[in-house]
């Protein structure tokens, strides 16, 4: 699933512009992000709270400074391609096009980050007393970290069109403390 918007556009500015997730692949199916995030994170903020799962998320520190302005930079991109095609200044090809290129630049990013804060001794939510809470108020490169290395979302189709949000649409795997894929590569 990829952040994607709809509404506001240069000819339709009186819309509402409405975030959500939808399938990368095909767009076949979409959810809202505000209950899906809220849902998975008040589970991984339970599953981190248990001592098995905290002792396998144990960290060397790394600065992410570098690679976080780099991430931040590339979702600006992303932002000024959008403004620019609600605009007029880009045609919708050169909008997917573009935005295909920098969200593979993001996904490596992303990748990059997740591998360092599992390994982030300096990371807030290793030093906190809770590290539910810690994983809570925790920027959003060390809670995707988090999630990665805990747990797995699927999201599946809703039961029928137009259907409101529920947590049946969310499928949560927590990721077994003693399973190899659990346990990151901690050096």
């Amino acid at each position: 699933m990829r952040t994607s918007a709809s509404g506001a556009t240069a000819s339709r500015p009186n819309h509402v512009r409405k975030v959500h997730y939808r399938c990368a692949a095909s767009a076949h199916m979409h959810v809202m992000p505000a209950a899906t995030d809220d849902h998975v994170m008040s589970d991984v903020a339970k599953l981190v709270r248990d001592p098995r799962i905290a002792s396998h998320l144990q960290p060397a520190a790394v600065d992410l400074s570098a690679e976080r302005e780099e991430r931040a930079d590339l979702t600006r991109r992303l932002e000024s391609f959008e403004r620019d095609y609600a605009l007029g200044h880009i045609t919708g090809p050169q909008l997917a096009k573009s935005t295909a290129l920098v969200e593979a630049q993001i996904a490596k990013v992303d990748d990059r980050l997740a591998k360092a804060i599992r390994r982030n001794a300096s990371s807030p939510i290793f030093n906190a007393a809770d590290l539910g809470a810690a994983f809570l108020a925790a920027p959003i490169d060390v809670q995707r970290s988090v999630l990665a290395s805990v747990m797995q979302v699927e999201i599946v189709p809703a039961a029928r069109s137009g259907a409101s949000w529920s947590t049946d649409r969310v499928r949560l795997h927590p990721l077994a403390p003693s399973a190899p894929q659990a346990t990151p590569a901690l050096v």
